[in-house]
C-alpha cells in the first residue's frame, strides 16, 4: 500500500461508527491533513555552492535561458525555486502576502534582478518573501522543485553559512551540491559532506567549468586524464566524510556556461548540439532523474514511517485504553505538558542572549568612537576593528538562531511531525565601511646653500629624512595629496554603525515573525494531542472495541515496510569528460620546427614575464597552492621547470635550492618563516570566500617580514574571463590584503593563463602605474605593437581580449 492508501484505511478504522468518530475526533483531523499533504507532495531538490561556482548559470541551464542574475557577488538574496510547467511564468511572494505574476515579455533576467539580486533589491527593499519559476523547458520530473539557496562564502562569514546549511537541508529530500573543477580546499569540500550527511540528505556533486580543463604541459595527461584526476579526487573527500551510503553520491562533470549558450540558442545547428552534448548537460539530467528515482522510495519509506509511528502510537493507546492500563497516569499527566513549555524556555534564553549580545556590541562601538574622537585619528586597524567586532556578533547571533531551530526540529521529533515545511532565509546585509579622503596640498621648501637640508614635507620620507643637497637658491614646491578626513571617517563609520544595528533589528523581527508560522503549527499539533489525551480520559468507547480497533491499526502498521541503510564505500569511476578525438596530421619536416618554436616562444614569454615581475635575486621562493595541475604549471611559467602533477600532490617539495612548494597541507608559521624571501598563494578567484578562509588558516601576519614580497596569483583567470567578471574579481583579490590584514607593503599579483598577453598586461600596470586614461591607451598600444602576435585575428574576439587587457590595467595599474 501507498501513503494514501494507507491513510484512507486509517480513516476508515477511525470511522467506522459516530462513536469512534466522537472519540478519534482529533485524530481524524490530523489524518485528514496527512491526506491533504500527500496528494500535494513533490519532491525538493536543493541546490547549494560556493558564491562563483556557477550554481546560478546551472540553474538557468537547467531553464534554457538566463533568467537567475550570476556574477562574482552573491546574487541569491531570496529563495527561488524551479519547476516544470506548461507555461513559463514567474511568480513573486511578497512578505505582506501579495503576489505578482510575470509572462511573457516581463519575464526575463531584469525583473529577477530586480526582486532576486543583492545588488539590486539590496537589504530585500521589495520585501520579497520568494519567487517561483516555471517553464516547459525546465527538463525534470513534474514532482520535482529546485529550490536555490544563497551561495556560501565561507570568510567572515561562517555562522551565515552554518545558518543557511542547516535552515535549508531539514526541508529538502535531496541536493545538489556545485563546485568548480579548480577547489581551493579539500577540508571546506569535507565539511558541506559532513553537514549535508547530518541530515542524511542524497547528494549530487556538480563539478562544474570543464571548459577550464587542460592537459597537463609535461603532455603526459589529456583532458580527459586531468578530469579524471579531479574526479578522484571529490571521491577521496566522499569516502572521509560522515556519508552513510556512498555509493549513491553521484558525481557529474560539466560545463554550466557551454550548456546554457546551446539552449538559449535553440539547439539549430549542429554546431550547438555538439557544444551541448560536450557539455555534460544530458549527463547532469539523467544523474538527477537516477538520484530522483533513488530518492523516491527513500523518502516515501521516510514519510511511512512518520505514519507507522503515529499509527502505532494511536494503536498503544486504543490498547492501553481497552486493557484498562494507565488510567491514573493519564488524569494526571499530559503527556506534552513540559514540551511546550521547555521550547518557550529556549525560545526565551535565545532572545535575551541575543540582545544580550547586541547590548555588549554597542557599548564596544561606543567605546572605540569615544577612542578615535580622543586621538582625533581614523585607521584602517580602526576599521577592521569595528568590522571585527560585527563579525563576532553576526556569527553568534546565527549560531542562536541556529540553536533555536533545532529545538523546533526536535520538538518536530517529538510530536512526530514532519520539519521539511520549515524555511529560513537570513543573510546579513551591512554597507561597506571606508576612510573617507581629502585632498590637501603640501608646501615644501629646500634651503639654498651647500649646508645639510630635509624635506619638510613627511610623506616624502623614506630611507633617510635628512639628505645632503647643495642648491643655490631656495626651492619652493606644491602637490595634493588624498589624506583621511577624520570628521566624515567618523561620521561614515557612525552610519556603518546604526544602519548594521538597523539590519539586525529588522533581520531578528523578521526571523522571529517567521518562526512564529512555525510554532503556531507545532502548538496547535499539541492542542490536537492534548484533545485527544481528554477524550481517552472520558472513555467514550467500551474496552472491546478500543482492542479492535489497536489491533486493526497495528496490523496496518505492520505491513509498512521499513528502510534499511547501509554504510558503502565509493568506488573510483570514470571521468566524464570525454576524449577529444585524434587526428593524424602529416607535417613536413619544414613547419613541424615551426610548432615547436612557437610553444617555445609562449613558454619563454611566460618565463620571462614572470622574471620582470620577480627580479633576479637569490632569495627564497615559497609557493602555497591547492590544485597541483595550476601549481604545477606556475612552476614552469615562472621558473621554467618541469614537475611531474602527482608529485606535487604529495606534499612539500623543495625544487632547486631555493623553491619550496607547499600543497594542500595544515601548515604552521614555523613551516615557512624564512626569512627574505618572495611568497606566491594560488588564489582560486571565482570562489573568494572559500580562499580568503583557507589563506587565513596560514597566518600570513606570522609569516611575512619587513623585507619579504607576496604574490597572489589568480589560477581560474579562464573562468573569470569566461564568467565576464575580470574587474568584480581583481577588486576581491586586491581587497585581500586589506581583509586579511597583511602589514607588508610589497603586495604584487600575477596571473596564471596559458596566453601570455594578460600577464603581460598585469605586469606592465605594475610597473609602469596608470593614473589616467591615457596611460591606459599607452600601455595596450605598446603591448598591441610588440606582441601583435598574441592576439587573435578574428576581430570580435580580439576585441574581447583587448577589454579584458583594459579592465586589468585599471584595476592594476593604480596600486
Amino acid at each position: 500500500m501507498n501513503e494514501l492508501d494507507i491513510i484512507t484505511k486509517v480513516i476508515h478504522t477511525l470511522s467506522s461508527n459516530a462513536k469512534c468518530k466522537e472519540r478519534y475526533a482529533s485524530e481524524l483531523e490530523n489524518f485528514r491533513n496527512r491526506k491533504i499533504q500527500a496528494e500535494s507532495n513533490k519532491y525538493r531538490l536543493g541546490v547549494i555552492g560556493v558564491t562563483s561556482s556557477g550554481k546560478s548559470t546551472m540553474i538557468n541551464s537547467l531553464l534554457g535561458e538566463t533568467l537567475l542574475p550570476v556574477g562574482a557577488r552573491p546574487s541569491s538574496s531570496q529563495l527561488v525555486s524551479c519547476f516544470h510547467s506548461k507555461s513559463r511564468s514567474a511568480t513573486v511572494y511578497f512578505l505582506d502576502n501579495n503576489t505578482k505574476v510575470y509572462s511573457g515579455n516581463s519575464l526575463n533576467q531584469k525583473l529577477l534582478e530586480k526582486y532576486g539580486d543583492e545588488g539590486v533589491n539590496t537589504k530585500n527593499r521589495e520585501k520579497v518573501k520568494q519567487i517561483e519559476l516555471t517553464t516547459p523547458k525546465f527538463p525534470f520530473d513534474d514532482n520535482i522543485i529546485l529550490i536555490d539557496s544563497p551561495g556560501l562564502d565561507a570568510y567572515g562569514y561562517e555562522g551565515h553559512e552554518q545558518l543557511t546549511m542547516n535552515s535549508l537541508l531539514p526541508t529538502i529530500d535531496f541536493c545538489i551540491f556545485v563546485t568548480t573543477c579548480k577547489t581551493n580546499s579539500d577540508d571546506k569540500m569535507l565539511s558541506i559532506l559532513n553537514t549535508i550527511a547530518e541530515y542524511e540528505k542524497p547528494v549530487i556533486i556538480v563539478q562544474n567549468m570543464i571548459d577550464s580543463i587542460k592537459p597537463s604541459l609535461d603532455g603526459k595527461k589529456s583532458v580527459a586524464d586531468v578530469a579524471q584526476d579531479l574526479r578522484v579526487r571529490v571521491e577521496r573527500i566522499i569516502n572521509r566524510s560522515n556519508i552513510k551510503d556512498k555509493s549513491k553520491v553521484h558525481i557529474v562533470q560539466i560545463s554550466a556556461i557551454n550548456a546554457l549558450k546551446a539552449r538559449q540558442n535553440g539547439l539549430k545547428t549542429n554546431e550547438d548540439r555538439e557544444i551541448l552534448e560536450a557539455s555534460n548537460y544530458k549527463k547532469l539530467v539523467a544523474v538527477v532523474n537516477t538520484a530522483f528515482n533513488q530518492v523516491r522510495p527513500v523518502v516515501e519509506g521516510h514519510r511511512l514511517l512518520f505514519l507507522k509511528k503515529e499509527i502505532l502510537r494511536i494503536a498503544n493507546a486504543a490498547k492501553e485504553d481497552g486493557a484498562g492500563v494507565g488510567e491514573q497516569f493519564l488524569v494526571a499527566r499530559f503527556q506534552y505538558e513540559d514540551t511546550k513549555k521547555e521550547y518557550e524556555k529556549n525560545k526565551k534564553n535565545c532572545n535575551e542572549a541575543i540582545e544580550k549580545e547586541k547590548e555588549s556590541l554597542q557599548e564596544k562601538l561606543n567605546s572605540k568612537l569615544n577612542s578615535i574622537r580622543y586621538r582625533n585619528n581614523f585607521n584602517e586597524g580602526d576599521i577592521e576593528i569595528i568590522k571585527e567586532y560585527f563579525s563576532k556578533c553576526d556569527f553568534f547571533i546565527c549560531k542562536q538562531m541556529q540553536s533555536l531551530n533545532q529545538s523546533i526540529i526536535s520538538v518536530c521529533e517529538e510530536l512526530n511531525v514532519d520539519s521539511r515545511n520549515i524555511i529560513t532565509d537570513f543573510p546579513f546585509h551591512k554597507p561597506d565601511l571606508r576612510l573617507k579622503k581629502k585632498t590637501e596640498v603640501i608646501e615644501d621648501g629646500y634651503w639654498k646653500g651647500g649646508e645639510t637640508r630635509f624635506t619638510l614635507n613627511p610623506f616624502k620620507m623614506n630611507a633617510g629624512w635628512f639628505r645632503h643637497q647643495t642648491k643655490k637658491e631656495w626651492i619652493d614646491t606644491s602637490y595634493t595629496i588624498k589624506v583621511t578626513d577624520v570628521t566624515e571617517s567618523i561620521n561614515n563609520a557612525i552610519n556603518y554603525i546604526n544602519s548594521s544595528i538597523n539590519d539586525y533589528n529588522h533581520i531578528i523581527q523578521r526571523w522571529q515573525k517567521s518562526i512564529e508560522i512555525t510554532e503556531n503549527k507545532l502548538y496547535d499539533e499539541i492542542e490536537n494531542r492534548r484533545r485527544e489525551h481528554d477524550a481517552r480520559i472520558k472513555k467514550v468507547l467500551d474496552c472491546q472495541a478500543y482492542l479492535q480497533i489497536g489491533t486493526e491499526l497495528t496490523n496496518i502498521a505492520d505491513n509498512i515496510k521499513t528502510i534499511n541503510e547501509d554504510r558503502t564505500v565509493l568506488n573510483a569511476t570514470s571521468t566524464d569528460v570525454k576524449q577529444p578525438q585524434k587526428y593524424t596530421l602529416q607535417v613536413n619536416h619544414e613547419i613541424l620546427p615551426m610548432y615547436r618554436l612557437s610553444e617555445f616562444i609562449r613558454i619563454r614569454i611566460q618565463y620571462d614575464t614572470f622574471r620582470f615581475l620577480i627580479g633576479q635575486d637569490n632569495r627564497h621562493h615559497v609557493i602555497i597552492g591547492w590544485d597541483e595541475y595550476c601549481e604545477a604549471k606556475f612552476i614552469r611559467y615562472a621558473f621554467n621547470q618541469k614537475i611531474n602533477v602527482n608529485k606535487v600532490a604529495q606534499g612539500n617539495n623543495i625544487l632547486g635550492n631555493s623553491i619550496l612548494l607547499i600543497h594542500n597541507l595544515k601548515l604552521s608559521s614555523q613551516s615557512i618563516a624564512l626569512s627574505n624571501k618572495i611568497v606566491y598563494i594560488l588564489v582560486n578567484a571565482t570562489q573568494i570566500g572559500a580562499a580568503l578562509s583557507e589563506i587565513s588558516r596560514i597566518q600570513l601576519q606570522n609569516v611575512l617580514r619587513a623585507n619579504d614580497e607576496l604574490f597572489f596569483v589568480i589560477q581560474d583567470f579562464n573562468e573569470i574571463i569566461n564568467g565576464n567578471s575580470v574587474s568584480e574579481t581583481l577588486d576581491n583579490v586586491i581587497g585581500i590584503k586589506q581583509q586579511l590584514k597583511i602589514g607588508t607593503n610589497k603586495v604584487r599579483y600575477m596571473l596564471l593563463h596559458d596566453n601570455p598577453i594578460y600577464n603581460l598586461a598585469c605586469a606592465e600596470a605594475q610597473t609602469v602605474g596608470c593614473s589616467t586614461q591615457s596611460d591606459e591607451i599607452k600601455i595596450l598600444n605598446n603591448l598591441q605593437k610588440r606582441f601583435y602576435y598574441l592576439l587573435p585575428k578574428n576581430k570580435s574576439i580580439r576585441n574581447d581580449v583587448e577589454s579584458t587587457i583594459c579592465k586589468i590595467i585599471q584595476k592594476l595599474g593604480k596600486l
